[in-house]
């Protein structure tokens, strides 16, 4: 035991782990545990709005987390910091816009927005902390500083968690959100206190090379649109099943499945992470073998997790009766896009390796449509079961358009 913990770790994978379960996986606990003290459509209230505010999220860091941790490690030592410079400017232009949507929600009528017209300036705050983590926290991947802050990080999340279910405690999506901010601050706060005093010096008075910054301000718009359009896709079956006035349990079931397979993605997001520094810093020759050990650890890995998920939910459905009992047959079905996602997600990994960014833009996109495509033709019905078909079916679309087109994806 002690050696296998002992090589997880010199892989990188235990503090990386540590770390993205405390960045990205922080309110997915706490939105977990809250499915203990709150009712389905209390849940589907909570998690409408997030799917709503992860999609400004992404508009708001302006594709700046995801070059991040490829610029960085990409970078000469002695660049780094021009490039940290650089990363850290995206950001402004992103939460300028998301405040210009923010106040454009005042002149819409939808029900799915009224929480972000009530809440505008919460929502903002919240976006704003959540960027900053993510952020910071891809700078340390490229850095390579992971196994230094992880555990200051880690425990900036349990504070963070403990300030969200104080919040969920309270049965109003109001404190949900008051204690998310918190949180999210805390957590923010943590990763920048450990991390910052690893950072290359970066001159902040030192004139601009404009053409570097508009580069990377070139290859950042098609990375948020391409991120939008993937955050966008996996919103719209639990914004669709508002929109379409479905049932609120059906929602809050709904919510609580994709919630489960968002946990199911974590284990893949981190094997990615992990090894795309490392497949932008080696060299050409070993390029091939990287991306090849890559691909088989993405495919094992989902062929693994599919395996426990279908196992332990199918345990769970004959051991106890629970009023989730939909949204965990519902996760037991989406569990089968696992494997189709971690093909998305190896493809998607190349493409950012290589500064390739319109084939995934286009494949987002096609998602994106395909499943508004199934709400607009059947919404008449929208339910559980339709949001579950329309996640399959975009899967499904998403990975027959990357292979179809993988000669495209290799250098």
């Amino acid at each position: 035991m002690r050696n296998l913990k002992s090589r997880f770790e010199s892989g990188g994978f235990l503090p990386l782990f540590v770390l993205m379960i405390a960045v990205q996986g922080t309110v997915l606990v706490s939105q977990s545990l809250s499915t203990l003290i709150l009712n389905p459509s209390e849940i589907g209230s909570i998690r409408t709005f997030e799917s709503v505010v992860s999609v400004l999220v992404i508009v708001a860091g302006f594709g700046a987390p995801t070059l991040a941790m490829r610029d960085t490690a990409a970078a000469n030592i002695e660049h780094r910091g021009e490039a940290i410079r650089n990363l850290l400017i995206l950001p402004i232009i992103g939460i300028a816009i998301v405040a210009i949507l923010l106040l454009a929600t005042l002149l819409l009528d939808f029900d799915f927005v009224q929480p972000l017209k009530e809440l505008a300036a919460f929502a903002l705050f919240l976006i704003l902390s959540i960027n900053i983590t993510r952020l910071v926290s891809a700078i340390s991947q490229g850095l390579m500083i992971v196994p230094r802050i992880y555990i200051v990080v880690f425990i900036g999340s349990l504070l963070a968690i403990a300030a969200h279910l104080v919040g969920a405690g309270q049965k109003t999506l109001f404190s949900w959100i008051s204690g998310r901010v918190v949180g999210e601050l805390i957590l923010a706060v943590s990763i920048l206190a450990a991390s910052m005093k690893y950072w290359p010096k970066i001159q902040w008075t030192r004139r601009f090379q404009f053409l570097p910054l508009l580069k990377t301000a070139g290859r950042a718009t098609l990375v948020n649109f391409s991120l939008i359009f993937r955050m966008a896709a996996d919103a719209a079956p639990i914004v669709l099943l508002g929109i379409y006035s479905a049932a609120s349990d059906d929602i809050g079931n709904f919510g609580v499945a994709t919630l489960l397979m968002t946990f199911a993605t974590l284990p893949l997001t981190i094997i990615t992470q992990n090894g795309l520094p490392q497949l932008v810093s080696a060299d050409g020759s070993r390029q091939p073998e990287l991306i090849h050990i890559l691909k088989r650890r993405l495919l094992l890995g989902s062929g693994l997790i599919a395996a426990i998920i279908i196992a332990v939910i199918s345990l769970l459905r004959f051991a106890i009766e629970t009023e989730y009992d939909d949204a965990l047959l519902a996760a037991m079905i989406l569990t089968a896009t696992l494997p189709l996602k971690s093909y998305v997600v190896f493809s998607g990994t190349i493409l950012l390796a290589y500064n390739r960014y319109i084939l995934a833009l286009i494949t987002n996109f096609l998602e994106l449509l395909l499943i508004a495509l199934i709400f607009i033709v059947l919404g008449q019905q929208a339910d559980i079961e339709l949001a579950v078909i329309a996640v399959i079916a975009g899967a499904s679309l998403s990975s027959f358009v990357l292979f179809l087109f993988r000669h495209k994806i290799r250098k």
